[in-house]
């Protein structure tokens, strides 16, 4: 466990969430392939799902957003090292990407842990930690951070999940 690296990591989560909750808008926003986005995303992530035996999926339709492209990073990259997290060794991840005439639907499936309704109801909390608090894993901004960089875009995340079973996190952006 590397401390200093720690301590970093939770500074720049904080700058970049007070930032975020700064905005009023989202910034230098340009069309770009959400779908092609969330690959490269699973691959920067290879070696951490590759490690766990983690079977990756995916149903992406090709869709174009007109968006942030470095805010979408944070938001991808934050829910699947959060599935990654908490799915065990030879579970499965599945991503699925469609659209509407009106919006976007982002599914992040995972055999995980799970989360129950107390969980669940604090997740998107400042800080909060569900059942990982203990391991010293993350810093309890990631999702925070994620629910910000969807609410610039007037968009909708929610979670469903059952201890033991997984969870799915599903990201609608308006079009």
């Amino acid at each position: 466990f590397d401390e200093s690296a720690y301590l970093a990591k939770m500074a720049d989560s904080a700058i970049l969430l007070t930032k975020l909750n700064a905005q009023q808008i989202v910034p230098d926003r340009e069309p770009f392939y959400l779908d092609e986005q969330l690959r490269l995303c699973v691959i920067l992530l290879s070696n951490e799902w590759s490690r766990k035996k983690i079977n990756v999926t995916g149903s992406l339709d090709s869709v174009v957003f007109f968006g942030n492209k470095e805010l979408m990073d944070h938001l991808w990259i934050n829910l699947l090292s959060n599935a990654i997290k908490f799915t065990p060794e030879n579970g499965e991840i599945s991503i699925s990407v469609s659209e509407t005439r009106k919006k976007i639907t982002v599914q992040i499936s995972d055999t995980g842990i799970g989360m129950n309704e107390e969980e669940i109801s604090h997740i998107f909390d400042q800080y909060y930690q569900g059942k990982m608090a203990f391991s010293g894993q993350g810093l309890g901004l990631g999702l925070s951070i994620a629910k910000r960089i969807v609410d610039l875009y007037n968009g909708i995340i929610n979670v469903q999940s059952v201890e033991n079973v997984g969870s799915t996190f599903t990201v609608i952006l308006p079009k």
